[in-house]
């Protein structure tokens, strides 16, 4: 009763702050009707959606849930009735936050708002969907392979990706569908867009539920034998370049390269998805300058991290430990200062990749000097970020609490970015 009450509380004080905002309406044009606030709508669509993608596969079957419930006759259809209704739970509480901000503005153009207000639940709800379906499909082929290791073995990582990619397409196909609702005489167009989205989310149901009743127990089995694999981190399955390099190093520099190569074993996307999202954020600021003064630009990329990559949190996961060295009496300040570096060292490439993707259009359109200042800016940022968040792991050693303290920091960051 508390949590709840306090939600609603907070929703309150999301719309009153809100509603002091002044929310530019003059990007609205005939060409572009949903203005700058659509273009925002989308994105945080589309970034949602990259988390909700990633997040289906453990509620599916890392969750608590999943592994106590597993060991009883429960009909799978009970079970996925279960677990989807807590995804889509949370994005109800999720679209809450995000429609009380915009629900201030709604008077001001209702025809306006009211899309975009509408086309976060949607999206994620899609989103949803379709990643269920994926997932499960992906998983059916792997449980009927013969093999267990390989290319099978990075199916269920490569499951998210897809089903993102299906995700975006169906979000602009939603930013479509507003626009077009917007513009007179393009009822055909939203016609197209809004049966083009309704049949795939339809066709993901249907199949999502099906495949989860006839295969979801031997789904189950190949994910779980093959996530012990993917998870192991013992060092006698690391590579021989690995391996003579822990050799070669210091205790504490030895336990960073375990550490580090755990993290990219259990989460081989993360850097991936890091540097595709870099890759479409630049472009998306190449073609839209305006967006380069309306958002926070060095916020953007501690928020990225924090959603997709957080090394600090992965760490800290019950399945990895420190192997071989588990054998040895090694001073706590030793494994806590490797996962420091560890962290820091999983963030170099994605933080350069973030940068870059948002110092190059800025660059273009303010001076090389004015580029590197930005780089600069996202870089210094997401290190000072990404340095507190792994000391502080080290203090509160509790992966339930760092969860939600990262997923919160990252609320907060993406709030400076919109604002």
């Amino acid at each position: 009763m508390k949590v709840i009450l306090s939600y609603f509380i907070g929703l309150i004080l999301i719309f009153i702050l809100s509603s002091f905002m002044v929310i530019d309406l003059s990007s609205i044009t005939p060409e572009h009707p949903g203005g700058s606030m659509l273009e925002v709508a989308f994105w945080l669509t589309s970034m949602a959606s990259a988390f909700l993608t990633f997040i289906i596969t453990d509620v599916l079957f890392r969750s608590r849930e999943s592994r106590l419930l597993s060991s009883f006759p429960v009909a799978p259809l009970r079970l996925f009735d279960f677990q989807m209704g807590r995804v889509f739970r949370a994005i109800g509480a999720v679209s809450g936050v995000y429609m009380a901000f915009w629900g201030a503005h709604l008077l001001e153009n209702p025809s306006v708002f009211a899309p975009v207000m509408a086309i976060f639940p949607i999206g994620l709800g899609v989103c949803g969907i379709v990643s269920a379906a994926i997932t499960m499909y992906v998983g059916n082929q792997v449980s009927q392979s013969t093999e267990v290791s390989g290319s099978q073995a990075m199916a269920f990582s490569t499951a998210p990706a897809i089903a993102l990619a299906v995700s975006l397409m169906l979000n602009l196909m939603l930013k479509l569908l507003a626009e077009a609702l917007l513009k007179p005489n393009y009822a055909n167009a939203a016609i197209t867009a809004l049966g083009i989205v309704g049949m795939v989310t339809v066709v993901a149901w249907i199949y999502a539920r099906y495949m989860f009743k006839r295969r979801y127990y031997a789904v189950y089995a190949s994910f779980c034998d093959i996530d012990s694999i993917v998870i192991n981190g013992d060092y006698a399955f690391l590579d021989g370049k690995c391996a003579e390099k822990m050799l070669k190093a210091p205790l504490a520099g030895a336990l960073r390269l375990g550490w580090v190569e755990q993290y990219r074993r259990r989460h081989g996307m993360a850097n991936l998805l890091v540097v595709t999202f870099a890759l479409i954020m630049g472009i998306y600021l190449s073609q839209v300058p305006a967006s380069l003064e309306q958002l926070c630009l060095p916020c953007i990329a501690p928020v990225v991290i924090l959603l997709f990559s957080k090394p600090w949190v992965s760490l800290l996961e019950p399945a990895l430990y420190s192997g071989a060295f588990d054998a040895f009496a090694i001073p706590e300040s030793t494994c806590a200062k490797s996962r420091v570096m560890a962290c820091l060292q999983i963030m170099a490439m994605p933080c350069f990749a973030l940068g870059a993707a948002v110092a190059v259009p800025f660059g273009m359109q303010m001076g090389f000097a004015g580029g590197c200042w930005m780089f600069a800016m996202c870089v210094g940022l997401s290190a000072v970020m990404g340095l507190g968040m792994s000391l502080l792991s080290q203090k509160i050693r509790n992966y339930s609490t760092m969860m939600k303290l990262n997923y919160g920091l990252a609320g907060i960051f993406l709030i400076f970015v919109v604002l």
